[in-house]
């Protein structure tokens, strides 16, 4: 079972970020249950956490971080996308910096990352970036795909979503 965590404060939003990453899991004929962020309680039945993003503007998830510290100690899979990734940078004491970015861009990732590898197009849609510690390894040159060198948590910091399904699907499928 997949726990997808929808961190999205307008309902309409959730069309947008999470049902995409619904349908994908939904196809791959997974169970999968969604839990709203704010709704939290530290139990979920998945084996896996997908941690979705939300809207340029809505930035609400940075005050229910606290909910997720848990995952510190949680010894399952762990991908967060975009705003999700800037909460897991939160949960392990990282830094969040100003800085949007709309539209695609190109990363060239060093090694394989949940099945991509090289250069790929990416859509990015975020107003800030993570500066992770040491714990956290870097896979491209800006940290735009990132994962946690003792656990398996990875912060991707563009909409894989909309350009780059198979690394949802490689994830899924750990």
């Amino acid at each position: 079972m997949i726990t997808i965590i929808d961190v999205c404060k307008d309902r309409l939003h959730y069309l947008e970020f999470v049902k995409p990453i619904v349908d994908i899991v939904r196809n791959l004929g997974m169970e999968f249950e969604i839990i709203e962020l704010e709704d939290l309680n530290g139990k979920v039945k998945g084996n896996k956490m997908i941690i979705c993003g939300t809207s340029l503007i809505d930035f609400d998830y940075l005050n229910y971080w606290q909910k997720l510290l848990f995952l510190k100690d949680f010894d399952k899979p762990v991908l967060g996308i975009c705003a999700g990734m800037q909460l897991l940078c939160k949960i392990y004491e990282g830094k969040l910096k100003e800085s949007k970015f709309i539209g695609m861009n190109k990363i060239k990732l060093n090694k394989e990352f949940l099945g991509i590898k090289g250069e790929k197009e990416v859509y990015e849609l975020h107003g800030k970036v993570c500066e992770f510690g040491n714990d956290w390894e870097k896979i491209d040159k800006d940290g735009e795909c990132v994962y946690h060198r003792a656990r398996e948590k990875y912060g991707v910091l563009f909409h894989p979503e909309v350009r780059n399904k198979e690394m949802i699907k490689r994830f899924v499928e750990l």
